[in-house]
């Protein structure tokens, strides 16, 4: 690994968005697992402070941690090493980079965000002594119609005109409580791969 270092990356470019998604698509298939890799978030990086660190072997890309600072005391890191790259000490260095730079930005607190099903994951949290602080759940629904019990409630799909609803409220239940909410972001509501929903 001497030729091998960690490359913080401020703002990703399409190629390493494409590098990004071969390696999940890696590391989810041998585990059968889910990734929190916060794909909105990535694609719309502002490029200001380093949040992403790659690490490359031979050229190809075998490690990612993503930093998410949701709050200006809190991150997430959450990130993937190749199968056949684990246990060399990859994610750790990883890790250790990224929580620095959370760290130069006055963050207190990071979690690492990880799939309970992950045997690599629960190894490598055990090892740095971690415990689980808390669990969040994914929810699927089948799609099928949707029943109306009440005439009173309606669910729709969001739209452009929805953008500052959905930019408030996800201020108020993930942001910072002492700062107003952000301008209306219309990227919020236009992600075709995760649509947002809102009940009426």
């Amino acid at each position: 690994m001497d030729n091998e270092r960690v490359v913080p990356v401020a703002g990703l470019t399409p190629s390493h968005l494409d590098q990004i998604a071969a390696l999940e698509h890696e590391c989810v298939t041998a585990e059968d697992i889910r990734l929190k890799l916060e794909w909105n978030v990535l694609r719309r990086r502002r490029g200001d402070h380093p949040e992403d660190f790659l690490w490359y072997r031979d050229g190809r890309l075998i490690g990612f941690a993503g930093l998410y600072i949701f709050r200006p005391d809190l991150a997430e890191i959450c990130g993937m090493v190749h199968p056949d790259a684990r246990c060399q000490g990859v994610f750790r260095h990883l890790v250790t980079t990224a929580a620095a730079h959370a760290q130069a930005r006055g963050v207190d607190e990071i979690l690492l965000v990880s799939d309970q099903r992950s045997a690599s994951a629960a190894g490598f949290l055990q090892h740095l002594g971690l415990k689980r602080a808390h669990s969040e759940y994914l929810m699927r629904r089948p799609p099928a119609p949707i029943e109306v019990i009440d005439d009173r409630v309606s669910l729709r799909q969001a739209g452009p005109a929805d953008a500052a609803f959905v930019t408030a409220i996800t201020h108020a239940a993930f942001g910072p409580s002492d700062t107003p909410p952000p301008p209306a972001d219309p990227a919020a509501v236009n992600d075709p791969k995760r649509p947002v929903f809102v009940i009426g």
